[in-house]
């Protein structure tokens, strides 16, 4: 799978423990600049991983001023059962993120999670960056 960040947020990776980061991944906004220069990398999504995608109308959700951010996604992330299958997790990440706004969005909010079952016999690799 290749996957090229070109001025969304960087993905999150769910670890089978629970545990969830960002990736180091980062790409210039598309239509803004003349030149693009993406960078790639590669990394193992194993058995009970996910990769969680998302538009920054999640991270940057208002209420008032306040945002609900990076740090308010990283945790309900990693405080989600590592049991739940891809779409209870982008449920639950939108549902949190609606609540902090209030019910209504400003900006849209586009989620997509993809999880390796926890029983699966193999990993999926995945490409980060531009396809080759």
């Amino acid at each position: 799978m290749a996957l090229a960040c070109a001025g969304h947020p960087a993905p999150v990776l769910r670890r089978a423990d629970g545990s969830a980061a960002e990736l180091a991944v980062a790409g210039p906004l598309i239509g803004v600049f003349a030149q693009l220069e993406i960078r790639s990398s590669t990394f193992t999504l194993a058995p009970g991983e996910a990769l969680v995608l998302y538009t920054d109308g999640v991270s940057e959700a208002r209420r008032g001023t306040a945002l609900f951010g990076d740090d308010a996604l990283l945790r309900v992330i990693a405080e989600s059962e590592r049991s739940a299958d891809a779409d209870t997790l982008a449920r639950r990440i939108e549902d949190a993120a609606l609540a902090f706004c209030g019910g209504t969005a400003s900006d849209d909010i586009a989620i997509l999670v993809l999880r390796v079952p926890p029983d699966a016999d193999t990993c999926m690799r995945i490409q980060v960056g531009p396809a080759k």
